[in-house]
């Protein structure tokens, strides 16, 4: 049977507590987070375009 979804947010939380702790979380290079930024924010864009110069029909 799954877990909850407390419990599962419960192991992500303290996995996530445990690697501060011992050194083992993941490190994003400033340079990789800027291409995550970059790539995210043309997500969005590219997700609003077609809702720019439509008009409410109010």
């Amino acid at each position: 049977m799954p877990d909850s979804y407390d419990e599962w947010f419960r192991k992500k939380v303290q996995n996530a507590i445990d690697g501060l702790e011992n050194g083992t979380n993941e490190v994003i290079s400033e340079e990789e987070w800027n291409e995550i930024v970059a790539a995210k924010k043309a997500q969005r864009d590219a997700l609003q375009r077609p809702l720019a110069g439509k008009r409410s029909h109010s």
